[in-house]
């Protein structure tokens, strides 16, 4: 299974963490997050200095399923972690929290990126 690129600092901080036999039960937990709750794919930027207004629209729109999808992910990331309960153990509670708080992030930054490149489409239209 290949993984998506943001996870791959998750996963390395857990390794460097945690003793081989967590290691193994964090690559479990990491594999079972994917599988019942996939990433959503990071949607591009336009540029904001040549793009045209149609391309910053199809932007805007694939921005908005972007955030969608990352918000049904997060959901998904709080069910699962209610199902797991007590039984889950500190290593999956934390694999689940890495990947909450990147996608987090992600979302995050993905907006501030496509604000900035709103802000340079309309700064060329005046």
């Amino acid at each position: 299974m290949k993984l998506p690129s943001f996870c791959l600092p998750c996963l390395i901080a857990v390794a460097v963490a945690l003793p081989h036999a967590a290691l193994v039960q964090a690559e479990s937990a990491s594999a079972e997050l994917l599988e019942k709750c996939p990433m959503p794919t990071l949607p591009s930027i336009p540029n904001g200095m040549n793009s045209t207004e149609a391309e910053m629209l199809a932007a805007q729109q694939e921005i908005k399923a972007y955030i969608a999808a990352a918000e049904a992910t997060l959901g998904c990331l709080d069910t699962l972690r209610q199902e797991w309960g007590e039984a889950a153990g500190a290593e999956r509670i934390e694999i689940n929290n890495l990947f909450y708080d990147k996608l987090v992030e992600q979302m995050r930054t993905t907006g501030e990126l496509f604000n900035s490149a709103v802000r340079a489409f309309k700064g060329r239209q005046q």
